[in-house]
């Protein structure tokens, strides 16, 4: 009686701890997230809000110093000479194409292109610093500012959630109908793109894509006036 009695122990044993197994591995497969403490969150937000606040900076010296040259200097006697060599006026543009959200600073430009170098000259160097412009307004954007939208607005179940799932599934071609348009502005779409999930070269594959038509009207008048 006692062997029986030590041999169901033995075999409720065993089963006992066959039994246990596949829990345990579930138990690892269903592990519950590491939730931050009040101490992360707290870190976790004070550098998002300084990477916010620094752009935030930058970007507002940036236009006031935009601003301030505008009202000093004249773009035919002033401006013009500057950007006459080719790398110079790339530079500049790239600079415009990423920060300026002045209306019309991007066309002037174009414009501008083509009448120094004419329109094949003009419309490759004018599509290329747009295009490098829209991907450094992205980063920024995508960086700084990302991080917090995500945190903020996209929940499951969201509005927004919704809609940043849409863009990433057809990101290439809701940048490229952005582009096309004619009264979407090309600075503030940029950075709107970097707070989507829209990945970064499907987004400039489009936008180079996309801002070619504007690029070859706009170089064209410039060298048609000349």
């Amino acid at each position: 009686a006692h062997e029986g009695f030590g041999d169901e122990t033995v075999v409720q044993g065993e089963m006992s701890t066959a039994q246990r197994r596949p829990g345990r591995a579930g138990d690892a497969a269903e592990a519950p997230v590491r939730v931050r403490t009040r101490g992360e969150s707290l870190q976790w937000a004070f550098s998002n809000w300084c990477r916010i606040i620094s752009v935030v900076i930058l970007f507002v010296g940036f236009l006031g110093a935009v601003i301030y040259a505008s009202a000093k200097l004249r773009f035919v006697e002033d401006v013009l000479p500057r950007i006459s060599d080719p790398l110079m006026f790339w530079l500049f543009n790239v600079v415009v194409a990423s920060f300026a959200v002045i209306p019309g600073a991007a066309s002037a430009t174009s414009i501008a292109a083509g009448v120094i170098y004419g329109t094949p000259v003009g419309v490759a160097l004018v599509s290329t610093s747009c295009a490098v412009g829209a991907g450094v307004s992205f980063l920024i954007a995508r960086y700084a500012a990302r991080p917090l939208v995500e945190r903020v607005f996209v929940k499951e179940g969201s509005r927004f959630a919704v809609l940043d799932q849409a863009v990433m599934r057809d990101g290439a071609q809701i940048v490229l109908l952005a582009r096309l348009s004619p009264v979407s502005p090309y600075v503030a779409m940029s950075f709107m793109f970097g707070l989507t999930a829209v990945d970064f070269l499907p987004y400039i594959g489009a936008s180079a894509v996309g801002i070619l038509p504007a690029c070859f009207v706009y170089v064209y008048m410039g060298d048609t006036g000349r």
